[in-house]
């Protein structure tokens, strides 16, 4: 099943019945958020966000797998102080992308924070 990644609607041919998008079926590409496991910190959670739609929550050492098409996509990370935002740019060669999420802590609870991007 495969997911629109501009709206978050279910995708039942090249383009998205809800918004339009353009986004073949056959050619989607796994967008990874993994976050390290820490002992500090670790009841709490991230959300994870593609293009504005809520694909996930992210716990200690939780992986967070969403398939996203070709093109520009905006990644966020929400913890309760703070979001990670990340654009990340996916080009037709591209196998997968894995973002690595680690967590500060802050005065009142914990940062998300992006470590590294790998494109693969």
């Amino acid at each position: 099943m495969a997911f629109c990644s501009k709206c978050g609607n279910e995708l039942k041919g090249k383009f998205c019945s809800f918004c339009g998008n353009n986004c073949e079926i056959g050619r989607t590409i796994p967008l990874i958020v993994r976050r390290e496991k820490r002992t500090m910190g670790f009841a709490i959670s991230f959300g994870v966000y593609v293009d504005g739609v809520k694909v996930g929550s992210l716990s200690n050492g939780g992986t967070v797998t969403y398939d996203v098409c070709e093109g520009m996509h905006k990644v966020e990370v929400k913890s309760l102080e703070d979001s990670v935002v990340q654009d990340v740019f996916v080009k037709s060669d591209t196998n997968s992308i894995e973002m690595v999420i680690t967590l500060k802590m802050g005065l009142l609870a914990g940062k998300a924070f992006l470590k590294e991007v790998n494109y693969r």
